[in-house]
């Protein structure tokens, strides 16, 4: 196996030329204590930024958190600040004091170790001594909840996402433009690293650097396989034997450049399964109506799933007598484009039994020939492939409804034909 450091060279060099935000350029936009720094400065209503509170009111809202204009104007802001518990120092990304306090934890691409947010809880409260009980938010790219949340003082912990930072600065930009005050150049800086890491439904277009990586994916999704699995955080890190001495050293020098492209996927993913989820409500009006409304299958659609198909089905193509039928779309994993109509037929104990007369009855709705020993699901290309990453989404949203309820039309009629001569055997 040779150590990849040409490929690896190229790619950064592609990767240099598609960002050009500074955080990217100095290797820190995936690092989460240069943004808990930018967001402390940011909700400090004195900082330089010349925002006031327009970016601390909206941010904190997101987070559970209400205060009025008045208190958050005499706000002070203290990042990475140290309390102690039993001897043991406890650090918080950012701590606001303004009435009741707020303290955060951030979290990029690490998980929260066990016992951490307990520590956490328990020292900041005990800090306050006998004031109120600070309110604490878990602050992540997806908002997903702590692993291990805290049971002391009856806490629970609000959740936020890096996305909501994002959209908060841009409203807070646009509300100093209006005035007259554009904000200073640092805020600027930030929110393009913002759109690039943790874009929000107001981000511009990402098909530069969604492009970037479905391009390269199959080479990206191969280092980041060789990346060490997480480990205590007081062990070395732990590489897989089957690498060279060459590999692993060429991860461990690269190491910040992988993390940006780690954060890249999980973007990208989260973009296209945001797509995938707002077609649910469209093809739901779509089909509205209609005899056993259909359902979505599997539910929810997932870009990253085993199976890429965005199905329909009916309750009843389903049972001990009947296999689980479902008509509509397959995307390709490599380029995320719906490239076929499909019928695919998922076997159950009469598979074998109705097999033939299952793929004969339709093929010939979908108008084509059943050749021995073919493959299913029975597919027929699209005239006009709908990719998942355009920039002009509802276009694209309404051709995939389009496309669906147009197959579905066309086929279901039959399945249920066939069906009920099942029942009738």
């Amino acid at each position: 196996m040779t150590d990849g450091t040409g490929a690896l060279e190229t790619l950064r060099r592609e990767w240099a030329e598609a960002r050009s935000d500074l955080m990217a350029v100095l290797g820190v936009s995936r690092k989460e204590e240069p943004h808990s720094a930018a967001i402390a400065w940011l909700l400090d209503p004195r900082g330089s930024h010349g925002l006031g509170t327009e970016f601390s009111s909206r941010f904190l809202a997101t987070c559970g958190v209400e205060r009025t204009v008045n208190d958050l104007r005499s706000a002070t802001v203290a990042c990475e600040e140290v309390a102690l518990y039993s001897r043991r120092p406890c650090r918080a990304d950012i701590v606001l004091r303004t009435g009741r306090p707020v303290v955060f934890e951030a979290k990029i691409d690490a998980l929260d170790p066990e016992g951490q947010c307990e520590l956490l809880v328990k020292a900041f409260s005990k800090k306050a001594r006998g004031h109120e009980i600070p309110t604490f938010v878990f602050l992540t790219e997806d908002g997903r909840p702590p692993r291990f949340p805290p049971s002391a003082h009856g806490v629970d912990m609000n959740r936020a996402r890096y996305s909501a930072v994002t959209a908060s600065l841009r409203a807070a930009l646009s509300i100093a433009g209006e005035r007259g005050a554009s904000g200073c150049a640092a805020a600027h800086a930030y929110l393009a690293t913002l759109d690039q890491e943790f874009p929000s439904p107001t981000s511009p277009s990402l098909d530069r650097y969604t492009a970037f990586y479905l391009r390269n994916r199959r080479s990206i999704d191969g280092w980041l396989r060789d990346r060490p699995k997480e480990v205590r955080s007081k062990s070395k890190p732990k590489y897989s034997p089957r690498l060279t001495d060459d590999r692993r050293a060429l991860l461990q020098r690269h190491e910040w450049l992988i993390r940006q492209w780690s954060g890249l996927k999980v973007r990208t993913v989260r973009v296209l399964d945001e797509r995938l989820q707002s077609l649910r409500p469209l093809l739901a009006e779509a089909l509205r109506g209609r005899k056993d409304e259909p359902r979505l299958w599997p539910e929810p659609p997932r870009p990253d799933a085993d199976i890429q198909y965005l199905f329909l089905h009916r309750d009843g193509w389903r049972g001990d007598r009947h296999p689980r039928v479902g008509v509509g779309l397959c995307w390709s994993r490599s380029s995320f484009s719906f490239t076929y109509g499909v019928v695919a037929i998922k076997p159950n104990a009469d598979y074998d039994r109705v097999r033939a007369r299952l793929g004969t009855h339709l093929a010939q709705a979908l108008q084509r020939e059943v050749r021995e020993g073919e493959q299913w699901p029975l597919r027929r290309p699209l005239l006009d492939e709908v990719n998942l990453v355009q920039s002009d989404w509802a276009e694209a949203a309404e051709s995939v409804v389009r496309l669906v309820v147009g197959l579905w039309d066309e086929v279901s009629g039959a399945v249920d034909d066939l069906l009920r001569e099942i029942d009738a055997d």
